[in-house]
């Protein structure tokens, strides 16, 4: 990292920063080329879990080659200055690199939707006390990735809840499809002046 005044090396401050980011991106190598997706994700101890289609891109990729690299950014804010060469913008983020894994295991798929879930709702475990959304459709499901390496950089309803268990009905849970992603290194990044 050239800007070694904005690396974050503290373990703690990385994890907030995943903790807070509503979307994850990774991004894949698709015969060299680069292709990467924004995703909704639950994270614990260096490993992501996310969600999709039982059949896409996505899958195709990692059946092909699983590592991955995945981003999170918070608290993004452009600053503007008196000309072009004085704007700036504050952040923070965090860069992981890792190996990326389709489950199919139904006990680890219902961890991972758990998980996902509570990074949304901010509770685990918890059960909808308002009607649940529509059942997933046809070949929708989850992933997980582990990245190997993890950097960070700074410059919808879901009902109300309740803390019990939730249940997904084994349909549900046949057509969604989990990619974990273990995270082997991972670093963070920020920009907390307003300066350039």
């Amino acid at each position: 990292m050239i800007r070694k005044d904005r690396e974050i090396k503290d373990s703690a401050q990385i994890e907030e920063i995943i903790r807070k980011a509503m979307v994850c991106r990774m991004a894949m190598s698709d015969n060299g080329f680069p292709y990467i997706v924004p995703l909704c994700f639950g994270y614990e101890n260096r490993t992501l879990y996310v969600h999709c289609a039982g059949k896409g891109r996505k899958t195709d990729i990692i059946a092909k080659n699983n590592q991955v690299c995945v981003e999170f950014d918070i608290d993004s804010e452009i600053k503007t200055g008196e000309n072009a060469c004085k704007c700036s913008m504050t952040y923070r983020s965090v860069i992981g690199f890792g190996k990326a894994y389709l489950i199919d295991d139904a006990d680890e798929k219902r961890r991972a939707l758990d998980m996902i879930m509570a990074h949304y709702s901010g509770k685990s475990p918890f059960e909808l006390t308002t009607p649940p959304p529509a059942p997933p459709r046809n070949g929708e499901g989850s992933f997980s990735v582990t990245p190997p390496a993890l950097s960070g950089k700074g410059d919808g309803g879901l009902g109300r809840m309740r803390k019990v268990s939730f249940e997904y009905s084994e349909s549900a849970l046949k057509n969604t499809l989990i990619i974990r992603i273990d995270i082997e290194e991972m670093t963070g990044k920020q920009n907390t002046t307003e300066s350039v």
